[in-house]
């Protein structure tokens, strides 16, 4: 039950922490091309990294702890259906160059940006 709430509690303030961050993208880089989630998503990937890693090399084995920072913060700061319906909207309105980069630079940063992180951990500790 304890990691139920943790798991709750880690999605409520990843959730509200992308809208936040995302609303602030999108004044920032305008709304013309989805950077908001191209840009959370690769923050997230970096940050899951970093847990990842830090759990394992720190030996942290709190279940509760893990889940709510992995599967609550990150789980809910970052989004995949979002990024597939902002893809399926770039093909739908004909953007295929834009959608082409989109999903290309989406995957290929974030699987980057999450060994970035979690050498960032090796390289600090």
């Amino acid at each position: 039950m304890i990691t139920l709430i943790a798991v709750a509690m880690g999605g409520a303030l990843g959730a509200v922490l992308r809208y936040l961050l995302g609303n602030q993208i999108s004044v920032i880089f305008g709304t013309n091309f989805p950077f908001n989630i191209l840009i959370i998503n690769v923050v997230g990937s970096f940050f899951m990294g970093m847990a990842i890693e830090s759990f394992n090399l720190f030996s942290i084995s709190n279940e509760p702890l893990q889940k709510f920072f992995t599967i609550g913060i990150l789980g809910a700061f970052t989004t995949f259906s979002t990024f597939s319906l902002d893809a399926l909207d770039l093909i739908m309105n004909n953007r295929i160059s834009d959608a082409f980069l989109y999903i290309s630079a989406s995957v290929i940063l974030a699987i980057g940006f999450l060994f970035l992180g979690i050498q960032f951990i090796k390289l600090v500790s």
